[in-house]
């Protein structure tokens, strides 16, 4: 009982020191996502009637809704103009693969033909779009302009940003200890409350391997990308997978790997 306590005050104050430390509530983390939108083929333009604009409207509405996929990053440096986000490699890969988009756009013509009548008598007058952009702690969209490197076997993407949003996280100068406290600042399935990420706490279990880590913090999809701290509010990794049916042991790249990415040519 004693021990219990003692260990809910340690969790408590450490908790409360690095969330002060990693000052979360600056836009140093966004959403990526990627929804689809129509757009009009101007050929046709002359013919649009009110009710048809006003369908495509709505299901431009309802597709921006439905992101086809969504992923935690954060901000590791900046450059100028320019923010350098870090994401999971596979999320990169979903993004950008035409095999993928493909696929994605039969589902979602299938999907819309069941949803919207308009859509059979119309859908020669316009086509499918995807569209990627980065959400930022007050929702606000930001344009995601290129990849710039991308490691698959350590799950690692880097990609950029313009502007002046956002803070830089803090690289821990060693990996964690077994036993340590991590905490992991997420957009859980897109999941997040008002001016804020959701906030989960694991414990370090060791390396899985030269590139990867285990711990015990929550993961699900929506996790990929997010990043992972001390108790001291330095960055020790980035989430990039978690078990099928074991949702609280989680796979994230270390700080070294991240380290040496960032510092390479």
């Amino acid at each position: 009982m004693i021990n219990s306590l003692i260990l809910s005050v340690i969790l408590i104050t450490s908790s409360i020191f690095q969330l002060k430390k990693v000052e979360y509530n600056n836009n140093t983390f966004s959403m990526i996502k990627k929804y689809y939108y129509i757009e009009k083929n101007c050929e046709f333009c002359s013919s649009m009637t009110e009710s048809f604009s006003f369908t495509i409207e709505r299901i431009n509405i309802f597709l921006k809704n439905n992101p086809s996929s969504i992923a935690s990053s954060f901000i590791l440096k900046k450059e100028s103009d320019l923010n350098y986000h870090l994401t999971s490699n596979h999320v990169c890969e979903s993004l950008y693969d035409k095999e993928t988009e493909e696929k994605e756009k039969v589902y979602i013509d299938s999907m819309l033909s069941k949803s919207f009548l308009f859509y059979e008598v119309y859908k020669s007058s316009f086509i499918i779009k995807s569209k990627i952009v980065l959400e930022d702690l007050n929702k606000k969209e930001h344009k995601f302009l290129k990849i710039k490197k991308r490691k698959e076997i350590e799950d690692v993407c880097i990609f950029n940003s313009e502007g002046s949003w956002g803070k830089t996280v803090i690289l821990s100068e060693k990996e964690p200890l077994p036993g340590d406290f991590l905490y992991n600042i997420t957009g859980i399935l897109g999941l997040r409350p008002e001016k804020n990420f959701i906030i989960f706490i694991g414990i370090y279990a060791g390396s899985k391997n030269n590139h990867t880590f285990l711990s015990t913090v929550y993961a699900k999809p929506g996790s990929s990308g997010s990043p992972v701290f001390n108790v001291n509010g330095k960055l020790v990794g980035a989430i990039h997978t978690t078990f099928e049916g074991i949702k609280n042991v989680s796979m994230s790249t270390k700080i070294s790997v991240i380290k040496n990415i960032l510092n390479s040519k």
